[in-house]
């Protein structure tokens, strides 16, 4: 957990990457949970798709308390827009660099969990063992 938490500090963009089923979303959720006072905000998404990881930063904009257009994109755009460095956002399942690559914060640390063998060079890749 404190190699995930420097390095999390160190490049504000951390993939947890291994196998499926060996526990990366666990540990996410652990790191998260443990973590959460260290950030303004805890926001998770699921990132199987694009399609899902707009729909879900999209619905992210009521919550945090901002205008909701019927347009998902200047949702995601002012979920985005709201992000600080003081905060985490968690993209579960993250497998596709590509469908991620458009929503990734500029400001907020990033913590992914994948399947893939490496996010590189979108975030640093930590992997995850049995």
């Amino acid at each position: 957990m404190n190699d995930l938490h420097n390095a999390l500090h160190s490049h504000q963009r951390v993939a947890l990457c291994g196998l499926g089923g060996i526990g990366k979303t666990q540990v996410t959720l652990q790191y998260a949970h443990l973590h959460r006072t260290d950030y303004r905000a805890v926001l998770w998404v699921s990132a199987d798709s694009a399609q899902r990881l707009q729909a879900e930063l999209s619905a992210l904009a009521a919550p945090l308390g901002l205008p909701v257009a019927q347009e998902q994109a200047l949702n995601v755009r002012r979920v985005l827009e709201w992000l600080s460095a003081d905060d985490l956002v968690v993209f579960d399942n993250a497998d596709e660099p590509a469908a991620i690559k458009a929503w990734l914060p500029a400001t907020a640390q990033v913590l992914l969990s994948s399947r893939a063998s490496s996010l590189r060079p979108l975030a640093e890749s930590l992997p995850v063992d049995k």
